[in-house]
């Protein structure tokens, strides 16, 4: 999604939700650490500037690989750690117990069998290994917007026209039905209050409204005075954004 890219062109709400992400991950030294649809390979490229006496960091994707071909480049060259390959999360192209830790981020709404991929995460951990699985749940979204109405039809036009917007509210069932030994649930939220290209919800709201536009869902004319609505509210000082990140700290 929109936070994909954060490090490069700074992004200092998305940098936070990160560091919070990987502080929870607690890297061990040593340790062998899988991205799991790792999108643009920032997410290691920060664990990899952090955690310095671990031991190898992979990347794995089966849809943004070619996309983001740059940026891997770049990440490995930073830090020979770092590798990237494709594949499906599905069927995880390691062998048992290969992992000390797995990072799953915004990820599972994508894949079509959601439990399948958590018991490869299982499968794929060391005994005693931690995944970290974050969603969004992209239906609970907040914009402070004067039309309520039509803020409301955006918002869940959005969730609606993905596999499944409300897969936040679902995390800690299914990580619960995948096996593991343990599961410690914590919800981040990312709050903005200002209107300004650096931060998620000015990026998410124009991704939401090219999305919507794209695929015909809401009309051209309600999407331009949404996006007008919200700078108003920031022309007053009265812009606000927030969206929860659900996480599951998953024990093998």
């Amino acid at each position: 999604m929109a936070q994909e890219f954060f490090l490069d062109s700074p992004m200092p709400d998305v940098l936070a939700q990160w560091q919070h992400y990987l502080a929870l991950l607690d890297t061990p030294d040593d340790a062998q650490v899988l991205d799991v649809g790792c999108g643009s390979g920032d997410p290691l490229r920060l664990l990899a500037r952090t955690a310095l006496d671990a031991g190898e960091f992979v990347g794995l994707d089966k849809r943004f690989l070619d996309h983001h071909a740059a940026n891997h480049t770049k990440a490995e060259a930073e830090d020979s750690r770092i590798r990237f390959q494709e594949g499906n999360a599905q069927t995880l192209p390691f062998a048992d117990n290969s992992f000390d830790r797995v990072l799953c981020v915004d990820v599972l709404e994508w894949v079509p069998d959601p439990g399948l991929a958590l018991a490869e995460i299982d499968r794929v951990l060391r005994p005693a290994g931690a995944a970290l699985i974050v969603h969004t749940d992209f239906d609970a979204q907040v914009f402070a917007a004067t039309d309520r109405e039509r803020n409301r039809r955006i918002i869940h036009a959005f969730s609606d026209a993905g596999p499944n917007g409300q897969m936040g509210r679902e995390l800690n069932g299914l990580c619960r039905r995948a096996g593991f030994a343990s599961i410690e649930t914590s919800v981040y939220p990312l709050v903005n209050t200002e209107w300004r290209p650096d931060r998620y919800g000015y990026q998410m709201a124009r991704m939401m409204t090219e999305w919507l536009a794209q695929k015909q869902l809401i009309a051209q004319s309600d999407l331009v005075g949404w996006l007008d609505d919200l700078q108003q509210q920031s022309a007053v000082d009265s812009f606000f954004y927030s969206i929860n990140r659900n996480i599951c700290r998953c024990i093998k």
